[in-house]
C-alpha cells in the first residue's frame, strides 16, 4: 500500500471518530448507524448493539434534556488493507437536567475512556465495524 493510500485511510478512519463525536451531541441519532458497517458492532461491558437496526434503536432514543460533549483526542489508527484498528480516548461532559443557558461544569468530566474500533473499506467508503467503548474512570456520583 503507498504511503499517500494508506495516509488517506487513515484520515478517512479519523473523520468517522468524529463524526462519531458530532453525532452523539449533536445528534440525529437515526445518522450514527451510517458510520458503521451493515454488520457493525458498537459494545460496552455487558451492552452490545448489533447492526444497523439494533444501533439505530440505541442511538435513536430519546435522551430527554441531556446535554453532552464527547471529545475525542489521541487518535491512533493502524492500516492493513482494506481493514484498520484503531484507538482513541474519550473525555464525556454531561449536563442532564433542564439546561440553562450555561450549565455549571462543577465535578466535570463524567467519564474518560478509550474507543478500540476496527474499520473496513467498504463500497460507500470507510466505516466503523466494531467499537468498544471502554471506561477508565467515572466520577464518583454516576457510579
Amino acid at each position: 500500500m503507498s504511503n499517500d493510500i494508506e495516509q488517506e485511510a487513515k484520515r478517512a478512519c479519523e473523520a468517522l471518530v468524529i463524526s462519531y463525536t458530532h453525532i452523539a451531541d449533536f445528534g440525529p441519532g437515526s445518522n450514527m448507524p451510517d458510520l458503521f458497517t451493515e454488520d457493525g458492532v458498537w459494545t460496552s461491558g455487558a451492552e452490545t448493539y448489533e447492526g444497523r437496526q439494533a444501533l439505530s434503536d440505541f442511538f435513536g432514543r430519546d435522551r430527554g434534556h441531556t446535554k453532552s460533549r464527547h471529545v475525542a483526542s489521541n487518535i491512533a489508527i493502524t492500516v492493513d488493507g482494506d481493514e484498520a484498528e484503531g484507538l482513541s480516548y474519550f473525555t464525556l461532559y454531561r449536563y442532564a437536567e433542564e439546561k440553562p443557558r450555561v450549565p455549571d461544569l462543577d465535578q466535570q468530566p463524567v467519564i474518560l475512556g478509550e474507543y478500540r474500533d476496527q474499520y473496513r473499506r467498504t463500497s460507500d467508503g470507510w466505516r466503523i465495524s466494531r467499537r468498544q467503548a471502554e471506561v477508565g474512570f467515572v466520577r464518583r456520583s454516576m457510579m
